[in-house]
C-alpha cells in the first residue's frame, strides 16, 4: 500500500519496519514500506533491513541511520539534508534528484546507485542531486551515476569512485584526496579548486573538465612506464603509511622539463635526479632526499619541502620564497622527531 503525505515519528517508523521485515521474509505476511511525499522526523535506527523500500519525495528531518540496509530502495527527489547514513548499504539505490546537503555519508556503499537528475514538477523541469558539503569519506561509489550532481565542497576522501559517471558534476573545492577515480567519466566536470592529492586517475575521462586551481597530479601518463610504476607504488606507500606499496628510489632519475605539479614524492629518494625546468608547483617533497639533484629553472611555488635534504642541489633560477621550508615534525612510537630542511647557504 502506498502512503502519501504522512508525518512519521519513531514509533510509527518502527511499526513500518516490522511489517517490512516480515514482507522481506514472506510478502504475504507483511507489507513493503512505500511512502510518497511523507515526512520522517527524529528517526534513529541501527542495523535494520529495509531493502527495496520506497521513500519517493520524502523529507528526512533530524534522522540518523547507522549500518542500515537500504539496498535497491527508492529515494527519488527525497530531502535527506543534514542527516546521518554512516555505514549504510545503498547499493543500486535510486537517488535521482536527491538532496543530502551537509549529510554524514561516511563509509556508505553507493555502488551502482543512481544519483542523476530527476524530473521535478513539470515534465520539462529537471532536478539535479545536491550532495554539497556532505561527508562521503571512504564511501563505496563504484559505477555510481552522479551526472550533473552538485558536490561542491563535499568530502570524498579515499572514496572508491572507479567507473563512476561524474559527467558535468560540480566538484568545486571538493576533497578528492586519495579517491579512486580510475575509469571514471569526469568529462565536463567542474573541478576548480578541488583537492586531488594522490587521487587515482588511470583511464579517467577528463575531456572538457575545468581543472583551474585543482590540486592534483594529472601527468602520470606522460612519464615512462617504469617511472609510472614507481610513482604509483610510492603513492600506495605514503597513503598506507608504509604498509603497502614501496618507497620510490628515484636516484638519478631523469624528469627534465616534465609537468610534476602536485606529485606525491614525500620521503622519496631523488638524490642526483634531473629535475631541470620541471613544474613542481605544490609538489609533496617533505622529507625527500634531493641532495645533488639538478633543479635548474624548476618551478617550486607552494612545494612542500619541509625536512627535505637539498644539500649540493643545483638551484640556479629557482625561487623558493613560496615553498614550505620549515622543519618537518615526524611522530612515531618512539616519540617526536624534528627534521630541518637542509639547503646550502648562499
Amino acid at each position: 500500500m502506498v502512503s502519501k503525505h504522512l508525518r512519521i515519528d519513531r514509533s510509527t517508523f518502527s511499526e513500518l519496519v516490522e511489517k517490512h521485515e516480515r514482507y522481506l521474509a514472506d510478502p504475504k505476511s507483511g507489507e513493503r514500506i512505500s511512502l510518497i511525499d511523507a515526512t520522517l522526523t527524529g528517526i534513529q535506527a541501527t542495523d535494520i533491513d529495509v531493502q527495496n523500500a520506497a521513500f519517493t519525495g520524502t523529507i528526512f528531518i533530524n534522522c540518523s541511520f547507522w549500518r542500515v540496509n537500504f539496498q535497491e530502495s527508492d529515494f527519488e527527489l527525497c530531502d535527506m539534508s543534514v542527516c546521518t547514513f554512516e555505514g549504510s548499504n545503498l547499493r543500486n539505490a535510486g537517488l535521482r534528484g536527491v538532496r543530502m546537503k551537509g549529510s554524514n555519508m561516511k563509509k556508505v556503499d553507493l555502488t551502482g546507485a543512481d544519483l542523476g537528475p530527476a524530473t521535478s514538477g513539470l515534465a520539462d523541469q529537471s532536478a539535479t542531486a545536491d550532495l554539497s558539503d556532505s561527508d562521503f569519506e571512504r564511501a563505496e561509489m563504484r559505477k555510481a551515476v552522479l551526472a550533473g550532481a552538485n558536490m561542491r565542497r563535499a568530502n570524498l576522501f579515499e572514496c572508491d569512485l572507479e567507473g563512476a559517471i561524474l559527467r558535468d558534476a560540480a566538484l568545486e573545492d571538493a576533497n578528492l584526496s586519495g579517491a579512486n577515480l580510475n575509469g571514471a567519466d569526469l568529462s565536463g566536470a567542474k573541478l576548480k579548486g578541488a583537492h586531488l592529492r594522490n587521487a587515482k586517475l588511470e583511464g579517467a575521462n577528463l575531456a572538457g573538465a575545468d581543472l583551474e586551481g585543482a590540486k592534483g597530479f594529472f601527468s602520470l601518463k606522460e612519464l615512462d612506464p617504469p617511472l609510472q610504476k614507481k610513482i604509483t607504488d610510492h603513492v600506495d606507500w605514503v597513503m598506507s603509511e608504509g604498509r603497502e606499496g614501496q618507497r620510490a628510489n628515484l636516484k638519478g632519475a631523469k624528469f627534465g622539463g616534465k609537468k610534476l605539479a602536485y606529485i606525491e614524492l614525500t620521503c622519496a629518494d631523488l638524490s642526483g635526479a634531473d629535475l631541470r625546468n620541471c613544474d613542481l608547483t605544490g609538489a609533496y617533497l617533505a622529507g625527500a632526499d634531493l641532495h645533488g639533484a639538478d633543479l635548474t629553472g624548476a618551478t617550486m611555488a607552494e612545494a612542500d619541502l619541509r625536512g627535505a635534504d637539498l644539500t649540493g642541489a643545483v638551484l640556479e633560477g629557482v625561487d623558493l620564497s613560496d615553498a614550505q621550508t620549515k622543519e618537518l615534525i615526524v611522530k612515531s612510537r618512539n616519540g617526536t622527531t624534528k627534521l630541518k630542511t637542509r639547503i646550502d647557504a648562499g
